[in-house]
């Protein structure tokens, strides 16, 4: 299943339909392992992983998480680790942005740089306070309102 998703992602346009992806179905007792794969595989595919138990169905549905809430942890959960990776992918620039703006609150110009680069390098300035302001951007239009569905404390909608 994993190699099928690999080649269907670097195959051209024209044979990827022939390509088709699989799903995996695992059978075993309890305490087997498969949900410490399936969080591998997850894990390894950089896909979300939620576990849920949803596996009665009745003749009056699904016993157990209505398809909502699961989508909604789903979803939480990709944006979760989507949020890590970025946060992980830009610490270095965000230091290296942070360490510019603490530089010049404590020098002013850019003549003296050097000398304070090399004070706070040697760690002469770590007792001493900056004060730094950062306008706080809002987020681009087409995002606005995921970005206020996921703050803390935002009005959720109502579930059935």
């Amino acid at each position: 299943a994993l190699r099928n998703r690999w080649r269907r992602r670097r195959t051209p346009d024209a044979l990827r339909d022939e390509i088709h992806p699989k799903n995996m179905l695992m059978v075993g007792p309890t305490g087997s392992g498969k949900t410490e794969i399936a969080r591998r595989v997850a894990k390894l595919t950089h896909a979300p992983f939620v576990k849920v138990e949803c596996t009665k169905f009745t003749e009056v549905g699904f016993v157990g998480r209505d398809v909502d809430s699961i989508i909604d942890d789903l979803f939480r959960a990709a944006l979760q680790s989507e949020r890590a990776r970025l946060r992980a992918q830009s610490q270095a620039e965000v230091r290296q942005t942070a360490r510019h703006h603490v530089l010049m609150a404590l020098c002013g110009s850019a003549s003296e740089v050097p000398s304070f680069e090399a004070q706070l390098d040697r760690g002469e300035l770590d007792d001493t306070m900056v004060e730094v302001e950062f306008p706080e951007k809002p987020p681009p239009p087409h995002l606005a309102a995921q970005v206020q569905f996921l703050r803390p404390g935002a009005p959720r909608t109502q579930r059935r």
